[in-house]
């Protein structure tokens, strides 16, 4: 007699941001409030997208991003921990945003 047998795998996923690269606490003005604000690297690591996806992300106006005086693009995290899951970009179109960051359903 064959048994069988179930195995469950819970993972945990943690992010650290670390202070030496550019981060900082700033106005975002769609969000109307102060938040969080990463490079691309990071966002990339908080949203689990690529970069390309990042851009395309926040060109739609799903996650929403700054330009320092110097260039420098900084996304926000409230935006950011706002996508439910990882959206997928095919085409220039963005599928399976289950939350618009900023929006009362």
């Amino acid at each position: 007699m064959k048994k069988k047998a179930a195995i469950t795998v819970e993972t945990e996923r943690r992010l650290v941001i670390s202070s030496t690269s550019l981060h900082l606490r700033a106005w975002c003005q769609q969000c109307g409030a102060q938040t969080d604000m990463v490079t691309v690297n990071e966002a990339t690591a908080i949203a689990g997208v690529s970069e390309r996806q990042i851009f395309q992300l926040s060109e739609s106006g799903v996650i929403h991003f700054t330009e320092t005086e110097d260039g420098k693009t900084l996304f926000c995290v409230a935006s950011l921990l706002g996508i439910s899951e990882p959206p997928a970009v095919a085409g220039g179109l963005i599928h399976g945003v289950t939350k618009m960051p900023g929006r009362q359903d």
